[in-house]
């Protein structure tokens, strides 16, 4: 029963030691009300009406909980009662000021009413104007749009054959160099170098190898590999359903993405 408290209710804290905390409730069953509940869900908060040793009724917000000691057993409760006597009259005076508020918007509702019935027909013919000029705009809008539509495709359509030209010529680059490259190379160790050079300007190279095929033997190997810019030795091996043999099958370039690794 701290300082506060003693302010609020007027007892002192010897008044109040060993007394049932009944005593400054203003209704005795809304202290029985207040600790069954706390003690059944842990907490309680809620406006109650407490009583000042003088015998003043007054309204609190109350903030009740259980208190455990070390062991987590319960061993009492506590609680925090906050005066809002100052807060209710703020909000009667809020009320009050509200019904006054209301009588004065129905006076001035009426007098509004007349000048809008003044302004009714105005008001139609100016809506009437208003809807021709929007459903113009609205036809212009379409229009524009349909315009726009088309520019957007026209211009997709051609970045599309200007991309692919670019990458056309780049191809067409890339081959002329490695044809360049075969005829130039004393021997393929400097070969195939060459030609991961080439294609790193067309797409990354950081896992790159070049692989002979032997139908007689359906042998596999490997002369150049590459992997994360390392050179490694890898020996060949039979041919079977792997990447590499999938290529010689198709005879066709792949671009291996996840759902064509999970397709194959």
């Amino acid at each position: 029963f701290n300082k506060a408290a003693q302010k609020t209710f007027g007892y002192s804290a010897e008044e109040v030691m060993g007394k049932h905390v009944s005593i400054l409730y203003a209704d005795t069953d809304e202290s029985s009300t207040v600790s069954q509940h706390t003690f059944h869900e842990g907490q309680y908060v809620r406006e109650i009406l407490n009583r000042r040793k003088n015998g003043e009724i007054f309204p609190c917000l109350l903030s009740a909980s259980i208190l455990y000691d070390a062991y987590g057993k319960q061993i009492g409760s506590m609680g925090i009662s906050r005066d809002i006597t100052e807060h209710k009259h703020a909000e009667e005076e809020l009320r009050k000021a509200h019904e006054d508020l209301e009588t004065r918007v129905q006076e001035r509702t009426v007098e509004l009413a007349h000048v809008n019935e003044a302004l009714r027909v105005e008001i139609t013919e100016r809506v009437q104007a208003e809807e021709a000029l929007l459903k113009a705009r609205e036809e212009l809008e379409i229009k524009v749009q349909e315009r726009t539509m088309e520019l957007v495709k026209t211009n997709e359509a051609l970045l599309t054959e200007i991309l692919e030209r670019k990458r056309a010529e780049q191809v067409q680059a890339s081959l002329y160099l490695i044809s360049e490259a075969a005829q130039t190379a004393q021997h393929l160790d400097a070969l195939f170098p060459a030609i991961r050079d080439i294609v790193g300007k067309l797409m990354p190279v950081e896992n790159f190898y070049i692989a002979f095929y032997d139908a007689a033997t359906e042998i596999i190997s490997y002369p150049y590999y590459v992997e994360n810019n390392i050179f490694v030795k890898r020996p060949p091996r039979k041919a079977g359903n792997g990447l590499a043999e999938y290529v010689l099958r198709t005879e066709q370039p792949l671009l291996l993405t996840p759902t064509i690794r999970e397709e194959l």
